[in-house]
């Protein structure tokens, strides 16, 4: 079962804990974000995969277009989503 973290504006250091925690018990996680957040996603996948767990996990990365519904008006909304895996 692969936990799902959707990265909002808390610090980075608490995203940090949680994915390291996830990663340590799981085994994998799949990071979330959104617009603007998409680069805060990638730097939490990498400050876990190069500073915390050097050469012990995998990254897979995919990058989508997802549409967003606000008052009746669709929205195109870039998403990049990281799996995370122990090797």
């Amino acid at each position: 079962m692969t936990s799902q973290l959707v990265i909002k504006n808390r610090p980075l250091e608490h995203y940090i804990l949680v994915v390291f925690s996830k990663i340590l018990n799981d085994g994998e996680i799949t990071l979330k974000g959104q617009g603007s957040l998409i680069s805060k996603t990638v730097d939490i996948a990498n400050i876990i995969t190069d500073n915390f767990l050097p050469g012990e996990l995998s990254k897979k990365f995919e990058d989508i277009v997802e549409y967003v519904q606000v008052d009746s008006k669709k929205h195109k909304v870039s998403t990049v989503i990281i799996k995370l895996t122990k090797k």
